[in-house]
Protein backbone atom coordinates (compact mmCIF):
# COMPACT_ATOMS: atom_id res chain seq x y z
CA UNK A 1 0.00 0.00 0.00
CA UNK A 2 2.76 2.23 1.19
CA UNK A 3 5.03 1.74 -1.94
CA UNK A 4 1.61 2.11 -4.42
CA UNK A 5 0.57 5.86 -2.56
CA UNK A 6 4.37 6.95 -3.59
CA UNK A 7 4.11 5.11 -7.15
CA UNK A 8 1.33 7.17 -7.23
CA UNK A 9 2.98 10.45 -6.25
CA UNK A 10 6.06 9.87 -8.20
CA UNK A 11 3.35 9.77 -11.72
CA UNK A 12 1.21 12.67 -10.73
CA UNK A 13 4.13 15.03 -9.35
CA UNK A 14 4.69 18.60 -11.40
CA UNK A 15 6.66 18.87 -13.99
CA UNK A 16 7.62 21.17 -17.18
CA UNK A 17 5.34 19.31 -19.56
CA UNK A 18 2.31 19.39 -16.70
CA UNK A 19 0.26 22.57 -17.43
CA UNK A 20 -3.14 23.23 -15.56
CA UNK A 21 -6.41 23.37 -17.71
CA UNK A 22 -7.20 27.40 -17.18
CA UNK A 23 -3.93 28.23 -18.43
CA UNK A 24 -4.24 25.11 -21.81
CA UNK A 25 -7.83 27.12 -22.81
CA UNK A 26 -5.90 30.65 -22.34
CA UNK A 27 -3.41 29.58 -24.44
CA UNK A 28 -5.94 27.80 -26.87
CA UNK A 29 -8.48 30.86 -26.74
CA UNK A 30 -5.59 33.22 -27.95
CA UNK A 31 -4.14 31.18 -31.11
CA UNK A 32 -8.17 30.93 -32.10
CA UNK A 33 -7.71 34.99 -31.63
CA UNK A 34 -4.43 35.12 -33.79
CA UNK A 35 -2.98 36.13 -30.83
CA UNK A 36 -0.04 34.40 -28.99
CA UNK A 37 0.98 34.74 -25.40
CA UNK A 38 4.10 35.87 -25.91
CA UNK A 39 3.37 38.47 -28.03
CA UNK A 40 4.62 37.04 -31.83
CA UNK A 41 3.01 36.90 -34.57
CA UNK A 42 2.24 33.15 -35.93
CA UNK A 43 5.53 33.09 -38.33
CA UNK A 44 7.66 34.86 -35.81
CA UNK A 45 10.95 33.54 -34.28
CA UNK A 46 11.82 34.24 -30.53
CA UNK A 47 14.82 36.48 -29.67
CA UNK A 48 18.04 34.11 -31.28
CA UNK A 49 21.72 34.65 -30.19
CA UNK A 50 24.82 32.55 -30.91
CA UNK A 51 28.02 33.35 -29.06
CA UNK A 52 31.61 31.71 -29.69
CA UNK A 53 33.93 30.89 -26.74
CA UNK A 54 37.87 31.90 -27.05
CA UNK A 55 38.25 27.90 -28.16
CA UNK A 56 37.65 26.92 -31.67
CA UNK A 57 34.33 24.91 -31.70
CA UNK A 58 32.61 26.26 -28.79
CA UNK A 59 29.24 27.43 -29.57
CA UNK A 60 25.98 28.55 -27.54
CA UNK A 61 22.38 29.11 -28.93
CA UNK A 62 20.19 30.84 -27.62
CA UNK A 63 16.70 30.65 -28.70
CA UNK A 64 14.46 32.58 -26.76
CA UNK A 65 14.60 30.55 -23.05
CA UNK A 66 16.32 27.26 -25.02
CA UNK A 67 19.71 27.59 -24.61
CA UNK A 68 21.83 24.57 -25.87
CA UNK A 69 25.51 24.48 -25.61
CA UNK A 70 28.00 22.27 -28.00
CA UNK A 71 31.53 21.60 -28.67
CA UNK A 72 33.26 20.18 -31.11
CA UNK A 73 36.91 18.00 -30.57
CA UNK A 74 39.01 16.08 -32.92
CA UNK A 75 41.69 12.98 -32.27
CA UNK A 76 44.35 10.88 -34.96
CA UNK A 77 42.09 6.75 -34.70
CA UNK A 78 42.65 4.14 -37.36
CA UNK A 79 39.72 4.24 -40.00
CA UNK A 80 36.87 1.60 -40.29
CA UNK A 81 37.68 -1.62 -42.29
CA UNK A 82 35.13 -0.65 -45.02
CA UNK A 83 36.24 2.61 -45.04
CA UNK A 84 39.89 3.20 -44.98
CA UNK A 85 39.86 6.60 -46.79
CA UNK A 86 37.25 8.47 -44.28
CA UNK A 87 37.21 9.70 -41.30
CA UNK A 88 34.29 10.21 -38.87
CA UNK A 89 32.01 12.24 -36.90
CA UNK A 90 30.02 10.96 -33.99
CA UNK A 91 27.18 13.25 -32.51
CA UNK A 92 26.35 12.78 -29.01
CA UNK A 93 23.47 14.74 -26.70
CA UNK A 94 22.98 15.35 -23.80
CA UNK A 95 19.70 16.56 -22.06
CA UNK A 96 20.93 18.15 -18.62
CA UNK A 97 18.98 17.27 -15.51
CA UNK A 98 18.77 21.09 -14.33
CA UNK A 99 17.07 22.31 -18.05
CA UNK A 100 13.78 20.59 -17.10
CA UNK A 101 13.22 18.72 -14.11
CA UNK A 102 11.26 15.57 -16.55
CA UNK A 103 14.88 15.22 -17.99
CA UNK A 104 16.66 12.41 -15.66
CA UNK A 105 20.74 11.90 -15.81
CA UNK A 106 22.14 8.78 -16.23
CA UNK A 107 20.18 7.83 -19.07
CA UNK A 108 19.06 9.18 -22.40
CA UNK A 109 15.41 9.64 -22.33
CA UNK A 110 13.02 8.88 -25.04
CA UNK A 111 12.69 12.56 -26.77
CA UNK A 112 16.92 12.62 -26.18
CA UNK A 113 16.89 9.49 -28.44
CA UNK A 114 14.40 10.93 -30.48
CA UNK A 115 16.20 14.24 -31.33
CA UNK A 116 19.40 12.48 -31.63
CA UNK A 117 18.38 10.57 -33.97
CA UNK A 118 17.02 13.74 -36.41
CA UNK A 119 20.35 15.62 -35.80
CA UNK A 120 21.96 12.44 -37.15
CA UNK A 121 19.41 12.30 -40.03
CA UNK A 122 20.11 16.11 -41.11
CA UNK A 123 23.91 15.93 -40.93
CA UNK A 124 25.06 12.77 -41.41
CA UNK A 125 22.73 11.20 -43.55
CA UNK A 126 22.86 14.48 -45.68
CA UNK A 127 26.67 13.98 -45.57
CA UNK A 128 27.21 17.97 -44.43
CA UNK A 129 30.69 17.14 -43.31
CA UNK A 130 32.84 15.42 -46.05
CA UNK A 131 34.48 12.64 -44.43
CA UNK A 132 37.06 12.15 -47.24
CA UNK A 133 38.69 14.87 -46.08
CA UNK A 134 39.15 13.87 -42.60
CA UNK A 135 41.93 11.10 -43.59
CA UNK A 136 45.42 11.59 -43.10
CA UNK A 137 46.88 8.10 -43.87
CA UNK A 138 44.76 5.48 -46.12
CA UNK A 139 44.23 2.70 -44.05
CA UNK A 140 45.96 4.16 -40.94
CA UNK A 141 45.22 7.03 -39.63
CA UNK A 142 42.29 9.34 -40.47
CA UNK A 143 40.21 12.19 -37.98
CA UNK A 144 37.75 11.21 -35.80
CA UNK A 145 35.38 14.70 -35.02
CA UNK A 146 33.10 14.83 -32.12
CA UNK A 147 30.06 16.72 -31.82
CA UNK A 148 28.89 16.74 -28.27
CA UNK A 149 25.39 19.07 -27.43
CA UNK A 150 24.16 19.88 -24.06
CA UNK A 151 20.36 21.61 -23.54
CA UNK A 152 20.68 24.02 -20.55
CA UNK A 153 17.04 25.41 -20.77
CA UNK A 154 14.41 23.99 -22.24
CA UNK A 155 11.52 25.95 -23.46
CA UNK A 156 10.64 24.38 -26.67
CA UNK A 157 12.36 24.53 -29.85
CA UNK A 158 14.63 22.10 -29.14
CA UNK A 159 15.41 20.48 -32.58
CA UNK A 160 15.98 24.17 -34.06
CA UNK A 161 18.21 24.95 -30.92
CA UNK A 162 20.23 21.96 -31.76
CA UNK A 163 20.64 22.30 -35.30
CA UNK A 164 21.98 25.70 -35.09
CA UNK A 165 24.38 25.16 -32.30
CA UNK A 166 26.21 22.35 -34.08
CA UNK A 167 26.27 23.67 -37.47
CA UNK A 168 27.34 26.36 -35.90
CA UNK A 169 30.28 24.50 -33.83
CA UNK A 170 31.33 22.60 -37.21
CA UNK A 171 31.39 25.98 -38.77
CA UNK A 172 33.84 27.52 -36.10
CA UNK A 173 35.86 24.25 -35.00
CA UNK A 174 39.32 24.17 -36.64
CA UNK A 175 41.32 20.94 -36.53
CA UNK A 176 45.33 20.69 -36.82
CA UNK A 177 47.26 20.99 -40.02
CA UNK A 178 48.91 17.60 -40.97
CA UNK A 179 52.32 17.72 -42.97
CA UNK A 180 53.53 14.50 -44.79
CA UNK A 181 57.02 14.13 -46.11
CA UNK A 182 57.60 10.66 -47.32
CA UNK A 183 56.49 8.12 -44.28
CA UNK A 184 57.08 11.04 -41.93
CA UNK A 185 53.58 12.26 -40.67
CA UNK A 186 54.01 15.44 -38.88
CA UNK A 187 50.87 17.00 -37.03
CA UNK A 188 51.73 20.42 -36.65
CA UNK A 189 50.88 23.17 -32.75
CA UNK A 190 48.17 25.51 -33.70
CA UNK A 191 51.56 27.98 -32.66
CA UNK A 192 53.66 25.92 -35.67
CA UNK A 193 50.98 26.23 -38.24
CA UNK A 194 47.75 27.85 -39.11
CA UNK A 195 44.62 25.76 -38.12
CA UNK A 196 42.21 23.95 -40.97
CA UNK A 197 38.41 24.28 -40.91
CA UNK A 198 36.38 21.62 -41.87
CA UNK A 199 34.93 20.85 -44.77
CA UNK A 200 31.44 21.50 -44.70
CA UNK A 201 29.87 20.71 -48.01
CA UNK A 202 26.12 22.54 -46.83
CA UNK A 203 24.24 24.13 -43.91
CA UNK A 204 21.47 22.78 -42.79
CA UNK A 205 18.85 24.35 -40.50
CA UNK A 206 15.44 23.22 -38.73
CA UNK A 207 12.63 24.45 -38.58
CA UNK A 208 9.85 23.80 -36.47
CA UNK A 209 5.94 24.42 -36.96
CA UNK A 210 3.10 23.81 -34.62
CA UNK A 211 -0.69 22.90 -35.49
CA UNK A 212 -3.34 24.06 -33.66
CA UNK A 213 -7.40 23.87 -34.05
CA UNK A 214 -6.65 20.56 -36.87
CA UNK A 215 -3.94 21.83 -38.69
CA UNK A 216 -6.14 25.37 -39.29
CA UNK A 217 -3.70 27.76 -38.08
CA UNK A 218 0.40 27.11 -37.72
CA UNK A 219 2.32 28.75 -35.60
CA UNK A 220 6.60 29.22 -35.92
CA UNK A 221 8.85 27.94 -33.00
CA UNK A 222 6.67 26.96 -30.49
CA UNK A 223 7.41 27.62 -26.82
CA UNK A 224 7.30 24.65 -24.14
CA UNK A 225 3.19 25.15 -23.63
CA UNK A 226 2.33 25.77 -26.70
CA UNK A 227 4.22 22.01 -27.97
CA UNK A 228 2.12 20.28 -24.75
CA UNK A 229 -1.45 21.86 -26.05
CA UNK A 230 -0.77 21.62 -29.91
CA UNK A 231 -2.22 18.81 -32.08
CA UNK A 232 1.08 17.86 -33.66
CA UNK A 233 4.26 19.50 -35.17
CA UNK A 234 6.26 19.17 -38.19
CA UNK A 235 10.11 19.47 -38.40
CA UNK A 236 11.67 20.44 -41.29
CA UNK A 237 15.61 20.63 -41.90
CA UNK A 238 16.58 22.77 -45.18
CA UNK A 239 19.82 23.85 -46.58
CA UNK A 240 20.09 27.41 -48.29
CA UNK A 241 20.19 24.67 -51.63
CA UNK A 242 16.45 24.35 -51.43
CA UNK A 243 17.44 20.78 -50.22
CA UNK A 244 15.45 19.17 -47.47
CA UNK A 245 17.12 16.85 -45.22
CA UNK A 246 14.60 15.98 -42.38
CA UNK A 247 10.90 15.99 -42.38
CA UNK A 248 9.27 14.48 -39.72
CA UNK A 249 5.40 15.25 -38.20
CA UNK A 250 4.76 14.54 -34.87
CA UNK A 251 1.22 14.37 -33.64
CA UNK A 252 -2.05 13.08 -35.35
CA UNK A 253 -3.24 16.03 -37.13
CA UNK A 254 -3.44 15.62 -40.92
CA UNK A 255 -2.02 18.20 -42.88
CA UNK A 256 -2.85 18.43 -46.77
CA UNK A 257 -0.36 18.72 -49.66
CA UNK A 258 -1.21 22.04 -50.24
CA UNK A 259 -0.68 22.99 -46.25
CA UNK A 260 2.48 20.73 -46.06
CA UNK A 261 3.86 23.27 -49.77
CA UNK A 262 3.28 26.13 -47.67
CA UNK A 263 4.68 24.74 -44.60
CA UNK A 264 8.05 24.13 -46.80
CA UNK A 265 7.44 27.73 -47.96
CA UNK A 266 7.44 28.83 -44.32
CA UNK A 267 10.67 26.89 -43.79
CA UNK A 268 12.52 28.21 -46.58
CA UNK A 269 11.87 31.42 -45.64
CA UNK A 270 12.89 31.12 -42.17
CA UNK A 271 16.04 29.13 -42.88
CA UNK A 272 17.74 32.24 -44.97
CA UNK A 273 17.01 34.32 -41.95
CA UNK A 274 18.92 31.80 -40.09
CA UNK A 275 21.42 31.26 -42.28
CA UNK A 276 21.92 35.24 -42.47
CA UNK A 277 22.22 35.39 -38.17
CA UNK A 278 24.91 32.71 -38.34
CA UNK A 279 26.83 34.35 -41.17
CA UNK A 280 27.32 37.76 -39.84
CA UNK A 281 28.21 35.97 -36.03
CA UNK A 282 31.15 33.92 -38.00
CA UNK A 283 32.12 37.63 -39.70
CA UNK A 284 31.93 38.89 -36.28
CA UNK A 285 33.88 36.29 -34.27
CA UNK A 286 36.60 36.53 -37.48
CA UNK A 287 37.13 39.98 -37.27
CA UNK A 288 37.38 39.69 -33.39
CA UNK A 289 39.97 37.45 -33.56
CA UNK A 290 42.49 39.57 -35.72
CA UNK A 291 42.67 41.64 -32.70
CA UNK A 292 46.13 41.39 -31.81
CA UNK A 293 45.62 41.30 -27.75
CA UNK A 294 42.83 38.66 -28.52
CA UNK A 295 44.50 36.28 -30.83
CA UNK A 296 47.08 36.30 -28.15
CA UNK A 297 44.43 35.74 -25.62
CA UNK A 298 42.98 32.83 -26.66
CA UNK A 299 46.97 31.09 -27.78
CA UNK A 300 47.59 31.34 -24.64
CA UNK A 301 50.46 34.14 -24.30
CA UNK A 302 50.06 36.99 -22.19
CA UNK A 303 48.18 39.69 -23.96
CA UNK A 304 50.18 43.33 -24.69
CA UNK A 305 47.98 45.98 -24.35
CA UNK A 306 47.59 48.18 -27.36
CA UNK A 307 47.74 51.63 -26.21
CA UNK A 308 50.59 51.32 -23.65
CA UNK A 309 53.23 53.59 -23.89
CA UNK A 310 56.85 52.55 -25.53
CA UNK A 311 59.76 53.24 -22.97
CA UNK A 312 63.02 53.91 -25.12
CA UNK A 313 65.67 51.52 -25.65
CA UNK A 314 68.30 50.88 -23.21
CA UNK A 315 72.09 49.66 -24.13
CA UNK A 316 73.44 47.16 -22.26
CA UNK A 317 77.36 47.05 -22.34
CA UNK A 318 78.57 43.10 -22.37
CA UNK A 319 81.24 43.61 -19.79
CA UNK A 320 79.26 42.57 -16.71
CA UNK A 321 82.03 43.77 -14.30
CA UNK A 322 80.64 47.37 -13.24
CA UNK A 323 82.61 50.10 -13.28
CA UNK A 324 83.96 51.40 -9.43
CA UNK A 325 81.95 53.92 -8.14
CA UNK A 326 83.69 57.24 -7.50
CA UNK A 327 81.99 59.59 -4.44
CA UNK A 328 83.48 63.58 -3.57
CA UNK A 329 84.97 63.30 -0.08
CA UNK A 330 82.69 65.16 2.44
CA UNK A 331 83.01 68.65 2.90
CA UNK A 332 84.12 70.49 5.58
CA UNK A 333 80.76 71.70 7.20
CA UNK A 334 79.80 68.46 7.12
CA UNK A 335 77.83 67.25 9.92
CA UNK A 336 76.67 63.96 11.08
CA UNK A 337 72.96 63.80 12.49
CA UNK A 338 71.64 61.35 14.33
CA UNK A 339 68.29 60.00 13.24
CA UNK A 340 67.90 57.12 16.16
CA UNK A 341 69.01 54.02 17.22
CA UNK A 342 70.78 52.33 14.83
CA UNK A 343 70.93 54.89 11.39
CA UNK A 344 72.35 58.40 11.09
CA UNK A 345 72.55 60.85 8.14
CA UNK A 346 75.24 62.95 6.70
CA UNK A 347 74.42 66.70 5.90
CA UNK A 348 76.87 69.07 3.81
CA UNK A 349 75.84 72.31 4.20
CA UNK A 350 74.00 73.89 1.36
CA UNK A 351 73.88 70.46 -1.04
CA UNK A 352 71.08 68.52 0.96
CA UNK A 353 70.96 65.56 2.78
CA UNK A 354 73.23 62.50 1.59
CA UNK A 355 73.70 58.77 3.01
CA UNK A 356 76.37 58.00 5.19
CA UNK A 357 77.02 54.55 3.15
CA UNK A 358 78.61 56.96 -0.03
CA UNK A 359 81.44 57.44 2.29
CA UNK A 360 81.92 53.67 2.69
CA UNK A 361 81.45 52.90 -0.91
CA UNK A 362 83.98 55.56 -1.61
CA UNK A 363 86.39 54.30 0.83
CA UNK A 364 85.56 50.36 -0.73
CA UNK A 365 86.57 51.65 -4.36
CA UNK A 366 89.57 53.54 -3.07
CA UNK A 367 91.22 50.12 -1.23
CA UNK A 368 90.59 51.55 2.12
CA UNK A 369 88.70 49.91 5.14
CA UNK A 370 85.31 51.69 5.64
CA UNK A 371 84.35 53.77 9.01
CA UNK A 372 81.29 54.91 10.08
CA UNK A 373 81.44 57.68 12.76
CA UNK A 374 77.67 58.71 13.97
CA UNK A 375 76.76 60.26 16.66
CA UNK A 376 76.12 58.97 20.41
CA UNK A 377 72.55 57.30 20.71
CA UNK A 378 70.44 59.29 23.37
CA UNK A 379 68.54 57.03 25.39
CA UNK A 380 65.37 56.69 25.35
CA UNK A 381 63.33 59.08 27.30
CA UNK A 382 61.38 57.49 30.13
CA UNK A 383 57.19 58.07 30.52
CA UNK A 384 55.93 61.03 32.81
CA UNK A 385 53.87 59.24 35.60
CA UNK A 386 50.34 61.29 36.05
CA UNK A 387 51.72 60.96 40.27
CA UNK A 388 54.92 63.36 39.91
CA UNK A 389 54.50 66.61 40.76
CA UNK A 390 57.67 67.92 39.64
CA UNK A 391 58.15 69.43 36.51
CA UNK A 392 61.95 69.44 36.03
CA UNK A 393 63.75 66.98 33.82
CA UNK A 394 67.40 65.20 34.04
CA UNK A 395 69.57 66.27 31.83
CA UNK A 396 70.27 62.74 30.19
CA UNK A 397 66.54 62.81 29.03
Amino acid sequence: TQRSYFDKANKHRMKDDDISNIERDFILSAIADGLRVDGRKFPEYRKKKITFGKERGHTEVTLGKTRVLCQVSCEVTAPFPDRPTEGSVRYNLELSPMASPSFEAGRPSTLAIELLRMVEQTFRDSRAVETESLCIVSGERVWSVRVDAHVLDHDGGLLDAVVLAVLSSLLHFRRPHVGISGDVVTIHTLAEHEPVPLAVSHRPFAVTMAFFENGTSTVVDPTLKEEIVCDGRLCVAMNPHGEVCLLRKLGAVALAAEQMNECLRVAQTKMTELSTLLTQALADDDKLRLNPAVAAEVAGAPAKRITEAKEPARTVSPDPSPEPMTVDPPKADAAVVSLGQGSAMLFQGQDGWQDDNDDDEAAVAEGEPASVSAAPIPAPKKKKSKKRKSKSQDPAE
